[in-house]
């Protein structure tokens, strides 16, 4: 279904779902974790970040949950060890 979607329907569906939640966590934490966005809408949320300010945003796919984490580039040293920290039941963002 997403693949039938219109570039514009797919940021219609990112902005009623998860956008505002996004843009608060980029705020005040410098990265947002989400453990549900499709591969095919992660890019589309990264350009909507670009174009919201956060030029430099960075997306990675990260083990073991597999959740997928955008992030300011300042905060690429940490991702790995909240991932894990999550995978074990510690909430962090």
């Amino acid at each position: 279904m997403l693949d039938e979607m219109s570039p514009e329907e797919k940021r219609a569906e990112l902005k009623i779902e998860i956008f505002d939640e996004a843009i608060e966590s980029m705020e005040r934490y410098g990265r947002y974790w989400n453990g549900y966005i499709s591969r095919t809408l992660r890019f589309t949320l990264v350009d909507m970040l670009k174009e919201a300010g956060f030029e430099n945003v960075q997306v990675q796919e990260i083990a073991p949950d597999w959740e997928h984490v955008f992030y300011l580039p300042e905060h690429h040293s940490l991702v790995d060890s909240i991932a894990q920290k999550r995978a074990s039941g510690i909430k962090i963002v």
